[in-house]
């Protein structure tokens, strides 16, 4: 099992010191062996204009992994 989130703020511009953007990660893995595993995780991530502004979802992702090592 797996979990993460990240909250983004932007550097550059001077006039957004705001967490404009958050992300959030989880998933599950299995290792079949040394040389196969795989993996699916969830990623979300939301975003708003302006600090008083609610949090809006921008992005749903599934993504899926099939790992060989040779």
């Amino acid at each position: 099992m797996l979990g993460d989130w990240e909250w983004f703020v932007p550097i550059t511009d001077q006039h957004e010191r705001f967490a404009n953007t958050r992300r959030y990660r989880g998933g599950i893995g299995y290792r079949r062996n040394r040389a196969w595993s795989m993996a699916m995780r969830y990623i979300r991530t939301n975003s708003r204009n302006t600090i008083d502004d609610p949090f809006t979802t921008g992005e749903n992702i599934i993504d899926v992994q099939v790992k060989r090592v040779w």
